[in-house]
């Protein structure tokens, strides 16, 4: 297992959160993310967190990011 900040369902719970809130801007409206409100929020910076989230849980699970397999062919 990997080093990581949180556990497995700390960053679950973010990477929930997160997706919410890409979801919310997306329709122009308000999120509150841990009891804070934000108006105007920079999608890039929501997907950058939720990129760095993944590869958190992708620690914590000891996988590797970026691995796909797609029709018996696996790629990066």
């Amino acid at each position: 297992m990997g080093q990581s900040l949180f556990t497995l369902d700390e960053v679950n719970a973010q990477i929930a959160s997160f997706k919410k809130a890409l979801l919310a801007i997306g329709l122009g409206k308000e999120i509150v993310i841990d009891g804070e409100t934000i108006r105007n929020a920079d999608p890039d910076e929501i997907r950058r967190t939720l990129k760095w989230l993944e590869s958190e849980r992708n620690a914590l699970l000891g996988s590797s990011p970026g691995l796909f397999f797609n029709q018996g062919v696996v790629s990066r």
